[in-house]
């Protein structure tokens, strides 16, 4: 790569040279506002200019974290970089909400709003009387000052909105389909696939979602005042005396911040800053900025200079679990995410003020080195974790500022429960006055046993903090893959020295001569090898911010929508950037998906286990709750969790008592689409299908706009609501009035135009789904346009990087693009056994090697059968043969098969469940089976089903349906069956079968060992793997990588990459 982007001529640009001819470190060579040479731009954050592109469609190089110069075409540098605007796709609106009444008005067609009292400065602390008119939810230009006139906004509508139809008072009183009551009294609507059959999604499918939407965007807030207070605008929700939350509301309302305005476009919207890269890039797990990546690296001391500190090559570990888990390599640890506190002792143990490496402040928090990125912005300061009693500080080497100090005096207390002696003491707020260096040191301790990682939301509930950890988890996993590979090419042979040396650095002894051990590694004084902790640690990233985008968008997205076209290749033109629909409206829709628990399962306790239901309102900002549970447990238990459906529906925990408060989410997110100006459902279709008419969309004839209440309810997913979408937008929330007008022929058939306010969140998560996904046709289209951005506007996306960037094949394109997120979590937590894909949900999950306890041995052969053969296997050291039948009566017994014996299980179909195809356990399931360590014939059936071979030699059949099989130990034979299927053959010898389906695509594995991998009619991925292969394509347009070893590659019929 020898050249700087083109310029505008088409010609290269070439590096600024110094006197010796040499390429000036760090020079600023190309102007990116004019695509023109320059030396002396100065922008921040400009790490990749040191590498050369021979286009502006070059995929090579790394990623900057504030996501700068991810576009290196002429003005379009800050495509994707942190702090760049917002996207608005589609045009403002503020004119389309509900007028608002006050108890004596009899204006309007609407029954009056039952409020105890006249909306009045005394009853609510609102700035105004009377409440007639539209809320004024305009943002307008100053024509003089150009700044924003941002008004506080008094709006009821959204809570009797949330109330009439989201709340779980709605869900029963509308009637809605396939309610199911496992939680004692809490009902929730399951998700149901659209294609009978098809598995449904799971809890932690939930729980990505909402880690992807934080890597994604972060909207400022707050900073704009309201011209009549002089304080920072508000948008001001009142309660209704009949609101089970009036009482307890303190002014009976809540009040959030408005959207802080970062300036107005052409026709003058307004627009609004992201304050996150806009990318799928990992900014989650390392920062937005590269400030906060070096924060949160562990530092070790320069080997070429003693007693200083640089940032190393891994991400700073805390030890704060209470159980230990297994790591990759077999250490049982309590590591996770450090602990605000545990950074704080790194960071004072390896200060470096000259990197920038300096004491963390409370200030810091809020605002990192005056850069503008909070480290921590949810947080619940808790006063009992401050230290008043101990005469040494917290790091031990000096004394306790805080010792005997009076904290009413520094801080604003309060107990979470006033009256209960048990309840922690609450910080609210910093007393006036108050000594500024005990406040400091007051605070953070109070925040001390929350998480740090690189998005500040980590703390929001502790299944997001458990997907922080595993990717933490997974960076340093890669740190010592890598370091294991290096070591082991270089001892193989196929490095040379120059190349191992270009992952080590150098420290010189006598004579100016590197140190080097015995195997010719750099080392340091002590004899450690010196490993260039900046190029370790930048690979490691590399590798971690493919795995993801891998993820997000083969294993979330596309099970999201069927519409997202496959990648295509980079386009320069495209702005990456996130749209104000998507965020603040159609990816809102995972908070309906939320149940009204967070599921924890003790991986100790076998993966059948017990399920520890933990309210969600009681996981909100609690890092005590998650350092208990650990990780591995939330993991486990929302892996088995059926994910609530996406639909208008919210479960109470947000709908009543968000974060603990009486908040309601989904009036916030009414009031948040209000508040930035965006349309209502109506107009958001309008808009879209006249945009995507000659598009290559394939749902743009689904998107006409609606012209009735009925054409409405034709395109619902729970027609029973549609009385309280009429109740709530034509009838002020009034249901009685709202059920009589449906009797009348006229209002339903356009003339009422109630229809027409429908708030765009809500409106789009009530629209049936598109067929194959779980969005209705207006938010399918607008997160389809999405994600088509993040692949098609990143440079260096995943498949980019692999397909073009590399110099040469190599085993990282198989390491990608046939990972599954259930390796990610596996290797990072300690589980086992978790289903193939852990964003769908299994019915049941059977491991045949578990040794039963009394009560479960008394029901073998009955209907009740556990499916546990342990004590059975070990005493008579056979495998299990596991198939369909009609009856478990003879199960435990013995079975010859093929000449083999086996301990014989069978698995009758259930019940079918509400899909009306699928039986709710048994052969023809969603089935996560675990074999044993002696030689198993496992045989699935229709479902979606996950097969352990473990030890031994395994025949392993997958059935129809998309399948995973492992081999694992042994000798084995895989055959996959009709479906998308993917096998592994694991350690051992092992023949690995595709299906027999034209249309599948399969994928095979075949690990270590020799092995024979053949491909069928599909277009299959071909692994070899390490060991002696033969590899056969058969029909279809094949991928054949041999791997390691002597391997016999053959294509077979079709257009083949071998």
């Amino acid at each position: 790569m020898s050249f700087q982007p083109l310029d505008l001529t088409g010609q290269p640009v070439v590096p600024a040279l110094d006197d010796g001819g040499e390429p000036l470190p760090g020079a600023i060579i190309y102007d990116p506002d004019t695509g023109t040479v320059t030396f002396t731009v100065a922008l921040p954050d400009v790490g990749t200019l040191q590498y050369s592109y021979s286009s502006v469609f070059d995929a090579s190089g790394l990623r900057a974290v504030s996501g700068i110069f991810n576009n290196i075409g002429a003005g379009q540098y800050q495509f994707g970089q942190t702090g760049t605007l917002f996207l608005r796709n589609l045009d403002s609106g503020y004119g389309s909400y509900l007028s608002q009444y006050l108890p004596a008005a009899e204006e309007g067609d609407s029954e009056a709003h039952p409020f105890a009292s006249a909306l009045d400065t005394a009853t609510h602390d609102f700035g105004t009387a009377t409440i007639l008119d539209q809320p004024n939810y305009a943002v307008e230009q100053d024509g003089e000052s150009g700044e924003a006139i941002v008004h506080t906004v008094v709006d009821y509508t959204p809570r009797m909105i949330s109330q009439t139809i989201v709340s779980q008072d709605a869900l029963d009183a509308g009637g809605a389909a396939n309610a199911i009551d496992d939680y004692g009294d809490t009902p929730f609507v399951g998700n149901l696939a659209t294609t009978p059959g098809d598995p449904s999604y799971t809890g932690l499918f939930v729980l990505f979602g909402q880690f992807l939407d934080h890597g994604l965007d972060l909207l400022g807030k707050g900073a704009d005042l309201d011209p009549d207070s002089g304080t920072s605008a508000k948008i001001v929700i009142p309660f209704a005396e009949s609101d089970p939350l009036y009482a307890i509301a303190p002014g009976h309302s809540f009040t959030m911040s408005r959207a802080s305005v970062a300036g107005f476009d052409e026709d003058g919207a307004p627009q609004y800053d992201n304050l996150t890269s806009p990318l799928s890039d990992q900014n989650q797990t390392y920062g937005s900025i590269s400030a906060v990546t070096d924060l949160l690296r562990e530092w070790v001391e320069d080997p070429n200079n003693p007693g200083t500190f640089i940032p190393g090559m891994r991400l700073l570990d805390g030890d704060t679990l209470a159980q230990e888990w297994t790591r990759w390599d077999g250490v049982s640890t309590t590591q996770t995410l450090p602990t605000l506190t545990e950074l704080r002792i790194a960071v004072h143990n390896t200060l470096n003020p000259d990197l920038g490496r300096t004491e963390l402040t409370y200030a810091d928090l809020l605002d990192y080195q005056g850069t503008g990125q909070t480290v921590m912005g949810d947080f619940l300061p808790i006063a009992d974790n401050i230290d008043t009693t101990s005469d040494v500080n917290i790091f031990g080497d000096g004394p306790n500022i805080l010792k005997d100090a009076d904290l009413d005096s520094l801080l604003i207390l309060m107990p979470e429960n006033p009256g209960d002696p048990e309840s922690r003491i609450l910080v609210l707020g910093v007393q006036p006055d108050a000594d500024p260096e005990l406040v400091n040191e007051a605070m953070l301790q109070a925040l001390g046993a929350h998480y740090v990682a690189g998005d500040t939301r980590a703390n929001e509930n502790v299944g997001l903090t458990s997907l922080h950890h595993i990717f933490h988890e997974e960076h340093n996993y890669q740190v010592d893959t890598l370091i294991d590979s290096i070591l082991s090419a270089y001892a193989a042979g196929e490095y040379t020295a120059d190349q191992l040396h270009a992952w080590q650095t150098a420290v010189l002894g006598e004579d100016d001569i590197p140190l080097t051990d015995a195997q010719g590694n750099y080392v340091d004084a002590n004899g450690a090898i010196s490993w260039d902790q900046g190029s370790i640690f930048q690979a490691a990233k590399l590798v971690v911010e493919m795995e993801e985008q891998h993820v997000v968008i083969e294993q979330y997205a596309r099970l999201v929508t069927p519409d997202l076209p496959e990648y295509s290749g980079y386009e320069a033109g495209t702005n990456s950037g996130i749209s104000l629909e998507f965020s603040q409206a159609a990816f809102r829709y995972g908070h309906s998906q939320l149940r009204e628990t967070v599921d924890a399962i003790d991986p100790d306790g076998g993966i059948t286990g017990a399920v520890t239901k933990l309210a969600l309102a009681s996981v909100f900002l609690s890092p005590t709750v998650y350092a208990e549970l650990g990780p591995g447990a939330i993991a486990l238990g929302m892996s088995h969790q059926l994910g609530g459906e996406t639909d208008e529906f919210v479960t109470a925990a947000l709908q009543q008592s968000l974060l603990g408060q009486p908040m309601d989410l989904p009036a916030i997110n009414i009031a948040r689409g209000r508040d930035i100006g965006l349309p209502t459902l109506n107009e958001a279709r309008t808009q879209l299908f006249a945009a995507l008419q000659d598009s290559d969309y394939p749902l743009s004839g689904e998107l006409a706009p609606y012209e009735s209440w009925n054409d409405f309810a034709a395109n619902m997913l729970h027609p029973s609501s549609l009385v309280n979408f009429i109740a709530a937008y034509s009838f002020d929330g009034d249901l009685t009035a709202a059920a009589a007008a449906m009797e009348d022929e006229e209002f339903m058939n356009g003339g009422d135009q109630g229809f027409q306010l429908i708030d765009l969140w809500v409106g789009g998560l009530a629209e049936a789904h598109v067929d194959g996904g779980i969005l209705g046709s207006t938010f399918n289209a607008i997160f389809v346009d999405q994600i088509e951005r993040l692949m098609n506007g990143d440079r260096l996306f995943y498949l980019a990087r692999l397909e073009e960037a590399l110099p040469e094949a190599s085993d990282l394109v198989e390491q990608i693009l046939a990972l599954q997120y259930k390796d990610i979590v596996e290797r990072t937590t300690g589980v086992e056994h978790l289903a193939g894909n852990v964003f769908l949900h299994a019915d049941s999950y059977l491991e045949l090697g578990d040794t039963p306890d009394a009560d479960e041995l008394a029901a073998r052969g009955t209907e009740d059968d556990p499916h546990k053969y342990g004590d059975l296997v070990e005493t008579l050291q056979l495998g299990v043969y596991s198939d369909q039948g009609g009856s478990v009566a003879d199960n435990g017994s013995t079975v010859s098969v093929g000449g083999i014996s086996y301990v014989l299980d069978v698995r009758p179909n259930g019940d079918i469940g509400l899909d009306g195809v699928t039986p709710v356990a048994g052969f023809d399931a969603h089935e996560v089976i675990g074999g044993t360590d002696f030689d198993d014939r496992i045989h699935a059936g229709g479902g979606f089903d996950t097969l352990y071979g473990e030890g031994g030699d395994d025949r392993l059949f997958g059935g129809d349906g998309d399948d995973y099989l492992y081999g694992g130990g042994g000798d084995d034979v895989l055959d996959g069956g009709e479906g998308e299927d993917q096998l592994d053959g694991g350690d051992g010898d092992d023949i690995l079968r595709a299906g027999p389906g034209t249309m599948d695509g399969d994928v095979l594995l075949g690990g270590d060992g020799n092995d024979q991998l053949f491909g069928a009619g599909g277009d299959d991925e071909l692994y070899g793997g390490s060991g002696n292969d033969a590899i056969d394509g058969h029909a279809g347009f094949d991928r054949i990588f041999g791997g390691a070893g002597d391997d016999v590659l053959t294509g077979g019929g079709g257009d083949d990459t071998i």
